[in-house]
């Protein structure tokens, strides 16, 4: 749906994206203001513009062709110069919709103390609708995101030794990475050690790794302006046939990823693909420790619409893109987390990324 038409729909006047990732789908500009003001302005009436830091304002004009791009100095007022800019382009402004995951109050404030204005309508909305099902473009560069994310697995597998410290492996695997052309992550890598692993957004430490226990990675990069994100585990040992502890819950792990990978289907809600994988965990008693939605969403940011959670009923589509990652997190003993992300076909679930499982590795 064009912007103008949900604009009428939702009595609206104007449009203000604020967030750089709506900025970057809509018009094809990518840039970080940081903590200065960008915004990208659609009235239902008249010609949208762009504005950005004065900083910005030649990339922008050189990339964005005829689309009017205006910016401000830092000594100067941005608020004022946007909406002195908006009533030169809409003589309607009264009723505004904005993105509400993404303003911030003052920069709420700093508009609506030099254009008194309605808030209308949910932005988020509109764009969470607009990224959903992805273009084969799209699942293409979220492909070839999810191939360096291998890359980032094989390697960092490959620098496991008694001694290294979670921080010195994330260190290793980051530059070998930014040696291969990676400019951006999609998050800071997470390598967590034995039971470190139990809790599910761990910080990495200097704990050094034993012989003899789990490694947790969650990783990604970002790509052509799309993320990858996955999680894997390793058993690390030097013995030649070690004893695998918390082996039977590593492969409840796997058993409830690898169902709901095998039942995702055009049709099936949000739901039911979550108590797939969750049903497989609290049968075997392990309910309470599986702690969080089954997935996430996946494209240009890392985490967004949909979300793969119990209660949630919308129905699954044909190119929407999301996370399978079931896992289990026992309290200063053992946790556990098997993801893949993909897209969702006509023939299936087809995750972005390959990499081989630690069941895959174990004798």
């Amino acid at each position: 749906m064009e912007i103008s038409e949900w604009l009428s729909k939702n009595s609206a006047d104007l449009a203000i994206f604020t967030s750089p990732a709506s900025i970057f789908y809509l018009i094809g500009y990518d840039a970080d203001p940081h903590e200065r003001v960008m915004m990208y302005i659609v009235p239902k009436e008249g010609d949208a513009f762009l504005f950005v830091p004065a900083l910005e304002v030649n990339r922008a004009k050189n990339t964005l062709g005829n689309l009017a791009v205006y910016g401000y100095d830092d000594n100067e007022d941005p608020y004022a110069l946007i909406v002195q800019h908006i009533k030169e382009h809409s003589s309607k402004n009264n009723a505004v919709s904005v993105e509400f995951s993404h303003m911030t109050y003052g920069a709420y404030n700093g508009l609506h103390k030099h254009l008194p204005f309605e808030v209308t309508a949910d932005l988020t909305q509109y764009m969470n609708k607009a990224r959903l099902n992805k273009s084969q473009d799209e699942v293409d560069k979220l492909n070839e995101s999810g191939d360096l994310a291998d890359e980032m697995v094989r390697f960092a597998r490959t620098q496991l030794r008694v001694g290294i410290t979670e921080k010195e492996l994330v260190h290793l695997v980051e530059n070998h990475m930014r040696d291969l052309g990676v400019q951006e992550f999609s998050f800071p890598m997470m390598a967590l050690f034995g039971d470190h692993a139990a809790d599910p957004h761990g910080e990495n430490s200097d704990r050094a790794l034993k012989d003899n226990e789990w490694v947790l990675m969650d990783l990604g990069v970002m790509c052509k302006g799309y993320a990858s994100d996955m999680t894997r585990m390793t058993f690390f040992s030097t013995e030649e046939n070690p004893e695998i502890i918390d082996r039977e819950l590593y492969d409840l792990v796997k058993k409830a990823h690898d169902e709901a990978v095998k039942a995702a289907k055009i049709g099936m809600t949000a739901h039911e693909l979550d108590a797939i994988a969750r049903n497989i965990i609290a049968e075997a008693g392990y309910g309470d420790y599986f702690i969080h939605r089954l997935g996430h969403g996946i494209g240009q940011s890392c985490h967004e619409f949909p979300s793969i959670v119990g209660g949630n009923d919308m129905v699954l589509e044909e190119g929407m893109c999301f996370s399978i990652e079931p896992g289990i997190y026992m309290p200063n003993r053992f946790g556990a987390r098997v993801e893949d992300c993909g897209v969702l076909t006509k023939e299936g679930y087809k995750p972005f990324t390959s990499s081989p499982y630690a069941s895959d590795l174990i004798n």
